[in-house]
């Protein structure tokens, strides 16, 4: 048996702020960064809509989640330092035959309050409590109450 499917996926996050004239500067970029696929992640995403024959079998992407925490394990659940505040519905799409794609932009008026240190993202299915598709972290940067932060987050399965 040819051992050729892998998943693999990047997301990348921005914070940007209305510059003098009105237009938006960015003042932070993670730059695009490689994610985890967890051990649930396959299992709950993909195994069980597959063997399921349904979209009611297994969950689904449709969620973005940011945090303060640290890296994430194989056998991770959640992102540490998740908030309420940072899981939202998001814009989701196919962009090429083998890469799904899913954004999301949070404007200041959004901002969870403090001064949080972004420091991880994930995604999972907004309706399903602890069970994250994939996420990592990256250097964390300070998300202050007069910036909005968007995310680009991309699953691809590579040939070969």
């Amino acid at each position: 048996m040819k051992d050729g499917m892998k998943i693999k996926g990047c997301f990348r996050i921005r914070l940007g702020e209305d510059g003098p004239d009105g237009v938006p500067v960015i003042v932070g970029d993670s730059g695009w960064q490689e994610n985890m696929v967890v051990n649930l992640g396959v299992q709950d995403y993909l195994l069980d809509w597959l063997c399921g024959g349904t979209d009611s079998a297994g969950k689904r992407v449709d969620t973005i989640i940011i945090g303060t925490g640290g890296s994430v394990a194989s056998d991770a659940t959640m992102i540490g330092g998740s908030t309420v505040q940072s899981q939202i519905a998001a814009g989701t799409s196919f962009i090429a035959s083998r890469t799904f794609q899913i954004t999301n932009d949070w404007t200041s008026g959004e901002h969870p309050g403090g001064t949080p240190n972004v420091s991880n993202a994930a995604l999972k299915d907004g309706t399903a409590a602890n069970t994250i598709f994939c996420g990592n972290t990256f250097a964390s940067s300070t998300w202050n109450n007069n910036q909005g932060l968007s995310i680009t987050y991309q699953v691809q399965f590579p040939t070969g």
